[in-house]
């Protein structure tokens, strides 16, 4: 690999970057704030079987939409790693995998 190839992401793959990022934030951040909205509405403070449901039928299209958005992203990724040898897009995807986990680990947690 070169040097010019290890070289800093342009300017336009840094913005795509920071939306990509602060779009799966936002989209993460959306989903704990249903859950804690969902949450208060059941006396008691618990979620049982039917908040469960409620839960993702409010937040299945944000989950879709996401899980497009991510796909579209691992399949860049995955073309920059084969054709050239580029794995920021990767490192890019995994941060925001884990981001994801987090978000939804600590939706299940507070429960």
């Amino acid at each position: 690999m070169t040097p010019s190839r290890i070289a800093a992401w342009s300017p336009r793959a840094m913005v795509l970057f920071v939306f990509y990022f602060l779009a799966n934030l936002a989209g993460a951040i959306l989903i704990f704030y249903f859950y804690h909205r969902i949450v208060q509405m059941e006396p008691g403070g618990y979620d049982d079987g039917i908040s469960f449901m409620t839960f993702y039928w409010k937040v299945f299209p944000i989950l879709q939409l996401y899980f497009f958005i991510n796909a579209l992203w691992g399949i860049k990724a995955l073309i920059d790693v084969f054709k050239r040898r580029d794995f920021r897009a990767l490192i890019a995807f995994g941060i925001v995998f884990a981001v994801w986990a987090a978000s939804l680990l600590a939706t299940r947690l507070d429960a």
